[in-house]
């Protein structure tokens, strides 16, 4: 399948190496089985998308570190536009790894993987705070998740500030603000995670459910 296609930038990309994420081999296929694939196929361990009509989910994920501790929390709703969750998780983990430049992901990665296997309902999409991809086939943190969860689900990126280079994010302006969100995607086309992002409910620039996983990370 092109690059392209998975809503990455233009040209081709090597499938980002998640090997050394600090994700253990069985974790990640844990996730796999409970979250990415309907109740029907996870006695099977079956690593699919699942069947097309299936009502699917939503999820905002977050997390938030602290010395003693490091928080995860995932946000669940049904469409682009709810104001109101259908559920959320919290995972309390060990202390976080220390901040790479330029390898965010292998600090949050694993935070985020731990709280996603409590998810019992097929997902649509994904949300993260920051980046799918840093640049040209550079990938980041949403890039990363996508593959350590076999391609099965789309992932976009929200991000707040600029990197050094944003390579094919898209920036968009909600509610009254001028500063705009930059959005990534892998899984779906950029543009199409760009209007869903602006649709979705709230009058200020962060969506609803963005502010609220954030504040879920660190009331938790």
């Amino acid at each position: 399948m092109p690059a392209s296609a998975l809503g990455s930038p233009a040209s081709a990309h090597t499938p980002p190496d998640t090997s050394d994420s600090g994700v253990s081999a069985e974790r990640a296929a844990r996730v796999r089985r409970t979250v990415w694939t309907p109740f029907t196929a996870r006695s099977a361990g079956a690593c699919s998308l699942g069947a097309a009509e299936e009502a699917r989910m939503l999820a905002c994920v977050d997390v938030d570190y602290r010395p003693d501790v490091t928080v995860a929390a995932c946000v669940l709703f049904r469409g682009w536009t709810d104001a109101k969750e259908a559920g959320h998780l919290v995972e309390r983990g060990p202390v976080a790894e220390p901040y790479e430049p330029g390898q965010f992901y292998r600090r949050e990665l694993p935070h985020l993987l731990r709280v996603l296997a409590g998810v019992q309902e097929p997902l649509e999409a994904i949300i993260v705070d920051g980046y799918v991809w840093l640049g040209e086939d550079k990938p980041g943190l949403g890039a990363h998740l996508y593959e350590a969860l076999c391609r099965a689900v789309p992932v976009i990126g929200v991000a707040k500030t600029p990197y050094v280079t944003t390579g094919s994010a898209l920036p968009i302006v909600r509610g009254q603000s001028l500063k705009p969100l930059l959005i990534t995607a892998i899984g779906m086309e950029t543009a199409i995670a760009a209007e869903h992002i602006r649709r979705m409910h709230g009058s200020s620039r962060l969506p609803t459910m963005l502010k609220f996983v954030d504040r879920l990370c660190r009331e938790s």
